[in-house]
This record gives structure tokens, sequence and C-alpha cells, in this order.
């Protein structure tokens, strides 16, 4: 690729036309993004005080720097320690795995510091910040080609230990390179381009999969990033309009409700940033993309499925920060840069609700793209919206919103999940699932409900921990895991649901009516590429249907089991503190598979009778449920 002439100008033009740079400059000063510049310095901070310099030796996988027994982040030492201390407790890990993803850790803190050192230092007109990032990068342009491919899940990276992580990186490098604006000389800039940014588009062309992925959604937009950088027209048509370019991923990746295929809000939310970032740096060359209404509405449509505590159900794989109060809060810096991408006032609605709860609006995107501060909200203490690093979520909690963003939908029918819902800040919110698949991030967790009241989960879907838990494949991805039903000790097979009937809570009395059974024909979907299994073992034959009836007051829950040869679990996780019920007795489980062992404490019930009641407190909100078994039907608790 021919080596463009360098950019001259103090203010130099950048693929992002959206910054207005002076108002960046007031902003910087401006009380009002105080906080936003507090992290732009912390980050720029890390990365510079603590001396970080880019290394030779091959990455990870950036999962792998988690402590395996308590799943939280290991300790970041700049010195490259022999082995990694877990903040929980102390324990020291070492290990290959661990050494990798302490690179991948190290060059992700270093990219960090450089945007945000590079930001800093242009809003500020701090040079020594830009002194660190312009060597670092420098750096970095010497070592690049000669990085040892590393990846063992999804693709390689150099710098990083995945295609998709070193996706996001490139992404960075060129953010960097941005908000420096005209720092380099003539051979600097060639020295960038031969020595990072095409070996950087190489590599990532290499890592292309060919097929419907969030993955591939944020290897393309590495590559139109890369490309509007490099003034190369093949490289943006290749990630635009390629058979499985971004075209490709929108028109079959989105569903016609407006979600993701995976299923998850994580997920919806994590493929948004790939969509995001490829409509901003391409808004000028490729309007095409930003004038698909499926794009907007991708920030629409997560908020008709909030609670009035502004989360919503972690259905599928993703972290369960969503399902937390005020989970909507860590995704504000998407309504930051959508409200200048789109003409949507509902967009700095979101971020002024954030505001009105405590969220601070922290993100670079606040600086550069969000909306002026609102003055019509009052405001609690600050809070972030995401876990601390010790793995306890923060958020109001206090369930006291003022009505809904948008009016809550009743049935998202192509991801098949229906709701039922009070309509009240302190009243319940339950969502039964039953529709696709989520592919390599589903669940089999057919017909499961999510039941919210009183601005607490009371039986949540748990979603899912850091992908090294030793519980995220025996226990998160299985049946048993969730609010739904088992044919003999093993998970259901794949399936897709059917909705046969819905009331809405709004009538007086709601209703949702749902079926599920196997064999059943799935579709065929062209992103689903993982594969399949045709076992169906003990639930060959078997269909399920859920009928929850609502009421003011109460709900039933009928379940109705056929065609199974083997027992039928109904299982049910409820939160909190048991006050009540029957007396029990420790049940040894006869012969327990991985997936039961997690179980603990399992007890009967002393007496035996089709009739019984539980009661739970959780925070201030009392549960209690009447159950009436079959014959021949066991109760047990854990």
């Amino acid at each position: 690729m021919p080596v463009p002439p360098a950019r001259t100008g103090s203010e130099p033009s950048t693929p992002d036309s959206l910054i207005d740079w002076d108002r960046a400059r007031s902003r910087w000063s401006d009380p009002a993004f105080a906080a936003a510049r507090a992290e732009v310095q912390r980050r720029a901070g890390e990365a510079v005080d603590a001396g970080l310099e880019p290394v030779t030796e091959s990455s990870g996988w950036g999962h792998a720097f988690f402590c395996p027994d308590h799943v939280v982040p290991l300790e970041f030492e700049p010195a490259r320690p022999v082995d990694h201390r877990c903040p929980v407790d102390g324990r020291r890990w070492a290990g290959e795995d661990i050494d990798g993803g302490w690179v991948t850790t190290l060059n992700a803190r270093i990219m960090a510091g450089m945007r945000a050192g590079a930001l800093e230092g242009r809003l500020s007109g701090d040079q020594s910040r830009i002194a660190w990032v312009r060597t670092t990068l420098l750096r970095y342009a010497e070592i690049y080609r000669d990085l040892p491919p590393a990846g063992r899940w999804v693709g390689y990276g150099r710098v990083t230990g995945q295609s998709l992580e070193e996706a996001g990186w490139a992404i960075g490098v060129v953010t960097t390179l941005d908000h420096l604006g005209e720092a380099f000389s003539e051979s600097e800039h060639h020295r960038l381009r031969s020595g990072l940014l095409e070996p950087l588009a190489e590599h990532m062309v290499d890592q292309l999969m060919h097929k419907i992925h969030n993955i591939e959604c944020w290897h393309l937009a590495s590559l139109a990033t890369l490309g509007v950088h490099l003034d190369d027209d093949a490289l943006i048509a290749l990630a635009v309009d390629g058979d499985h370019g971004l075209h490709a991923q929108f028109d079959h990746g989105i569903r016609p409700d407006g979600w993701w295929v995976e299923g998850s809000a994580h997920y919806h939310y994590y493929m948004g940033s790939a969509m995001l970032q490829t409509v901003r740096v391409l808004k000028d060359r490729r309007p095409d993309l930003a004038d698909r209404d499926d794009l907007r509405r991708m920030l629409l449509t997560p908020l008709t499925l909030l609670r009035p505590d502004l989360s919503m159900p972690a259905h599928n794989d993703g972290w369960h920060w969503v399902s937390m109060p005020d989970g909507l809060g860590q995704y504000i810096g998407h309504y930051e840069l959508g409200s200048a991408l789109w003409d949507e006032p509902v967009l700095a609605e979101v971020i002024a609700r954030l505001e009105q709860v405590g969220i601070e609006r922290t993100s670079e995107d606040a600086l550069l793209y969000g909306p002026d501060p609102s003055t019509e909200v009052g405001r609690v203490a600050p809070r972030r919206a995401r876990g601390s690093e010790d793995g306890q979520a923060r958020g109001s909690g206090d369930g006291q919103k003022r009505g809904a963003l948008v009016p809550v939908r009743d049935v998202h029918p192509d991801s098949g999940w229906a709701v039922l819902h009070d309509g009240t800040a302190e009243g319940r919110f339950l969502v039964t699932k039953f529709g696709p698949h989520g592919g390599g991030h589903g669940h089999v967790d057919k017909l499961q409900v999510d039941l919210w009241a009183g601005g607490e989960r009371l039986a949540p879907d748990f979603g899912s921990p850091n992908y090294t838990s030793p519980l995220q494949g025996p226990w998160y991805r299985q049946t048993l895991s969730h609010n739904t039903v088992l044919v003999g000790t093993g998970s259901q097979p794949r399936g897709h649901g059917r909705l046969l009937g819905h009331r809405p809570a709004s009538a007086g009395t709601g209703l949702v009516d749902a079926v599920s059974s196997w064999p059943t024909d799935l579709p065929d979907e062209p992103w689903l590429a993982e594969p399949r299994s045709d076992e169906l073992g003990a639930y060959d034959g078997v269909t399920l249907r859920r009928t929850v009836l609502w009421h003011r007051d109460y709900l039933i829950d009928l379940v109705a089991v056929s065609g199974a040869d083997e027992r039928v679990t109904w299982a049910f996780h409820h939160r909190g503190e048991r006050i009540a019920g029957p007396g029990t007795t420790p049940y040894p489980l006869p012969d327990p598979d991985e997936t039961w062992q997690v179980l603990q404490d399992v007890v009967g019930h002393r007496e035996s009778s089709p009739c019984w009641d539980l009661e739970w407190q959780v925070g201030q909100v009392h549960t209690r449920m009447w159950v009436r078994d079959p014959a021949d039907t066991r109760a047990l608790e854990a």
C-alpha cells in the first residue's frame, strides 16, 4: 500500500468529523465534565506514572488473568512478577496462560494510557503526555511485525491473545493517532504506517471468520477504521460490502425485533460498540451505514426491556452487571456517541436519567460527543454503574425512578421473550424465555422465568461470570442453573420454543403461555455456525408447556410435561433468606454429575405432602410460594 504524504497544520484533518475540538477543550475545564476529565487523567497516569513499556514476549487470552478460585482479575504488577496475586485472599498464581494474560493486560493498559494521554495532551496542552504516547507508538511500530501470533480461542492476536482483542487494540491505535493530531514527522508517519498500521490491517484480514458473529463485527470495525486512516478504499469495501461484511452482519445478525441474535443484553451492547465505532468512523465516507434504521434502533430496543431500576435480565452468556440496579449505566457511553450520530431525543434522555440516579459521565465520549449537561433533573450521590474490582455491584437499588424512558414491550417475538409487569416502580416484572437458541453464547433454558419485584432480583437468570470460572461450563451454561424444567438429570438440548398466547398485565389478569418440544426443526440461520448435537436423550418426544397467570396480588405458574420417560425436575432459584417452610433433613444426592455437585447443603422435606409453601426475604421484599405437586414428587432445597 502506498504511503500518503504527511499531514500538515496544527489542526490536522481527522476521520472523525463529529468532534468539535474547541467544544472539547471547553468541556475539559467545565466542572460538569469533571468526572470524565478525572477518568482520562487516571487512565493516562496509570500507564505513564508506572512507566509501562511494550514487551516482545508472546501474549495470551485476557480472560486468563483472573483468579481461578474467586474469578476476579489478578493484581497487575508492572514489574512482571513470576506469579500474580489474587486481591481476595492474597494467593499467588503462576503458569503460562496467566503470564500470557499479564502481557495482554499490559498492552491493554498501555493502550488505555495512550488513548487517554493523547486526549489529555491535546485538550490540556500537556506535552509530557504527548511525548510518552509518541514514544510508545513508535516502539510498537518497531516490534509489531515480529511479535509471535498468540491465541487459543477464536483467532490470533500479537499484542493480545485473541483476534477479537487485537481488533479492539487496532481501533485504539487509530483513535490515539486521531487524538494526537499532528505529532509526527513525515519519516515517523512512514514508520507508523509500515511498521504498525499496515501490519495490523494485514493481520486482521487474515483473522476474518467469514460468518455472522459479534467477533466478526469487531474484525470488520477494525478494518474499516484502519482503512479510513490509511485512505484505503479497498479495505473499507471489504469491511462494509464483503459477503460477510458489515451490511451482511447487520442484515442477518439483527433480528426484526431489534435485538442482536445471540439473545443477550451484554452481547447486544458489545456488538453495538463495534457498530457505533464503524458508523462514527465511516460517517462521511459511507453514510449509508448511519442511514440504517436498525442500527439506530439497536440503542432503543434494550430500553423496551428495562425494569424500573434500570436493569434487565442477564440472558445467555454475558456478564451479569446488566441485571443489577442501574445496570444500564455501564452503557452510558453508547448513548453519548449515539446522541451525536442520530437525532433521537431519547438518547440524551437516557443520559439525563442515568445522571439522575447518580451515574457519572466518565467516558471519553462524554467529552467528545455527548449532549450538554441536563439542567432539569435532580441528582443523587455519584456512583459507578458496574461492579468494583471486588465484585460488588454499585447502584441505587431504591427503585425510585421517574417513569419509563420508553414503553415496555410486552413481547419480543423474534428473540423469544414475553413480559408481564405492573408498570410501577415497586411492582413485579417477569420475563419468560421461549425463543431461539443463542448460538455459542446461548444457554439451554427454554421456558425459564426471571422474576424481579420491589427493586430486587428475586429469581434471576444468573447470566455468566468470567469465562475462566470453573463453574461456567458445569453450572451457568446448564439447564439446572435456570428457573425451568429438566427431564432426567441432564440439560435440555438446544431448542426453539413458541409463544401460544400472551395477555398483558394491564388487562387486569395477565397471561403467558409458551411451549417447547423435542425434536424440533431449528432455524437454519446463517450466523449459527457453532456445532449442534442431535442427541436428544431423555428429551426425545418431550413437550414442555408453561403457563403463567398474572393477578395484581399473585402469580400462578403452571408447568406441564408430556412424553417424558424419566423423572422431571422443576428448578427454581430464589435469592435471599428462607424465613419459613417445611422442616427439612439432609438428602445426599445419588451419584450426582458435575452439575448437580454444585448444589450444596441439599435437604429434603421431612413430611411428604403434595401441598407445601415456602417464604423468602430479599432486602425488604417478602415472597411466599404455595406448591401443589403431582404424585410421587420429592421436594429438595439447596
